[in-house]
């Protein structure tokens, strides 16, 4: 027979541990958190460019840094990449006056690998040199990672979206979620393709990751 103060024992080691893991978890996420600017953010002063590539994504801040950067003159095109994103960024790129011969397309990538993937090519077929990349804040130094990787050759200038506080992330669900998220897809890229967002792993990309290209103009010369 087990006393009942043998019971009392085990419930209370349960029950501490449990609270053990649930500050253990608050003290994770206020990390995340707090630190999301230094951990996730890579930022760079814009600079005279061949090409503006948007990811698709969280498109209405990721457009609008684009047209600031279009029309400030930092390059003459913008090429958009990602699977039906790109028609609700294209839309907002031509309202905000960017006209369409300047505005390309891929719309084929489905991950910010195949972003990277996809898109090199296509800036070695114009002979780019010098690339701003925007994305959201919170994506930009994985992002800036996996296009670095993807083509070493070219130079890339991350400009992300404005970082926000941590007491908007705190009241926005979809941005606490996708902040959290990017952590974990830090980690899933570091181990899956060897991409590290800090320097030092080399880049593995798998065979025939580039294989598939698609790019068309809106408007054809």
């Amino acid at each position: 027979m087990v006393s009942s103060g043998g019971i009392c024992r085990s419930g209370l080691t349960a029950a501490s541990g449990l609270v053990a893991i649930l500050l253990f978890m608050v003290v994770l996420q206020w990390i995340a958190f707090n630190f999301a600017d230094k951990l996730l953010v890579t930022r760079q002063e814009p600079r005279k460019a061949d090409v503006i590539v948007i990811l698709g994504g969280e498109s209405r801040s990721r457009a609008d840094k684009a047209v600031e950067l279009y029309r400030r003159g930092y390059a003459p095109r913008i090429l958009v990449t990602g699977r039906n994103e790109d028609t609700l960024i294209v839309q907002q790129l031509k309202e905000a006056g960017v006209p369409e011969s300047a505005i390309w397309l891929e719309p084929a990538a489905e991950s910010t690998f195949e972003n990277a993937a996809f898109t090199e090519p296509i800036l070695k077929k114009w002979k780019a040199e010098k690339v701003l990349l925007v994305t959201s804040w919170f994506h930009s130094r994985r992002a800036t990672a996996v296009f670095h990787g993807a083509s070493g050759a070219i130079e890339f200038t991350s400009i992300p979206t404005d970082t926000v506080s941590v007491e908007c992330i705190n009241k926005d669900k979809w941005l606490r979620e996708h902040v959290l998220m990017e952590y974990v897809k830090i980690a899933g890229y570091w181990v899956r393709y060897g991409i590290s967002p800090f320097p030092g792993l080399a880049f593995a990309s798998p065979d025939g990751a580039g294989d598939v290209v698609v790019v068309r103009p809106l408007v054809h010369s």
